[in-house]
């Protein structure tokens, strides 16, 4: 019996994605875009701001290759002009793909931090701390509430 073994490579365009790695600071803010876009043979990967600027390592931006494919584009402080729409577009000889982030100074949403333990008498008060990734101060938050097992679920609102 003769036995051979056979080697195939199948050769596929990018499929382009961001995904985005904020780190916040007590000062700033900044965010790492990762751009990934999986292809045989690997792309060849460029980061644009919108319209049609190429961006390039700068004072304010850095472009990392981390792997065959995948480009990172670091903004480590974040401020006006830096806002705007990202575009990473990925292409080889078998085709092209690209994908866009939008960065904006509009605050994320809240992250909670309290466990839901924090009960802190029979009173029934409760602890809420939460953070939010932003921009510009936060002067108010609106936070909705209704009270635990009353027959009545009307919800209230009150400003902090």
């Amino acid at each position: 019996m003769d036995i051979k073994s056979v080697q195939v490579v199948v050769r596929y365009p990018p499929i382009a994605n961001i995904h985005a790695r904020w780190t916040p600071s007590p000062s700033t803010l900044s965010v790492t875009l990762l751009c990934s876009a999986p292809a045989i043979p690997p792309p060849l990967i460029r980061w644009y701001k919108a319209p049609h600027k190429l961006l390039t390592t700068e004072p304010n931006l850095t472009l990392n290759k981390l792997s065959k494919n995948t480009l990172s584009l670091q903004i480590p402080q974040i401020t006006l002009s830096a806002l705007g729409t990202y575009k990473c577009k990925a292409e080889n000889e078998f085709g092209q793909s690209s994908a866009e982030f939008n960065l904006t100074g509009v605050p994320h949403s809240p992250i909670f931090s309290s466990q839901a333990d924090s009960v802190q008498s029979p009173m029934l008060e409760y602890n809420i701390t939460w953070s939010t990734l932003t921009l510009s101060p936060i002067v108010e938050y609106l936070v909705m509430y209704r009270l635990y097992k009353v027959e009545e679920y009307s919800w209230r609102i009150i400003a902090v």
